[in-house]
């Protein structure tokens, strides 16, 4: 993740390219829901596993 913050127009065609082909595919495949799961990462030092809803 820190070169991705570091350099993110590196990473930006990547997703974005990513993203419209993954919406594509659904649409074509009639799918109209996501679920989104994100990294962990972006939560800072954690004090517990699992990381709830209410955590800061």
């Amino acid at each position: 993740m820190g070169e991705s913050v570091e350099k993110p127009l590196c990473y930006y065609q990547n997703n974005i390219s990513g993203t419209c082909c993954l919406l594509e595919a659904m649409a074509a495949a009639g799918l109209k829901n996501l679920i989104f799961s994100s990294s962990a990462t972006v939560y800072g030092d954690l004090k517990q596993l699992p990381i709830g809803e209410s955590a800061p």
